[in-house]
């Protein structure tokens, strides 16, 4: 089974390496650590957990509204009524 020996960073780079039998590397992964965000990078600030609860909760309504819509609507064919 593989498993994480040891991770850290080494000229700006994450460095994780993983092993087979607990002590010895079987291969390791390098991933590039950005250290300074460029001026003109703008970071996303990502929603909070209540914000993208709301946001569900928004169109869950919004999707219910429309399916009673189409539910009255096929209501008033299945009756024969028309507008």
């Amino acid at each position: 089974m593989l498993e994480v020996l040891r991770e850290y960073v080494e000229n700006d780079k994450q460095v994780t390496e993983y092993t087979r039998d607990g002590e010895t590397i079987s291969h390791r992964v390098e991933v590039p650590v950005m250290s300074e965000i460029p001026e003109d990078e703008v970071i996303p600030v990502q929603p909070t957990f209540n914000q993208r609860i709301e946001k569900l909760q928004e169109e869950n309504l919004q999707l219910s509204l429309a399916l009673a819509e189409m539910f009255e609507e096929l209501t008033k064919l299945k009756d024969g009524e028309t507008e």
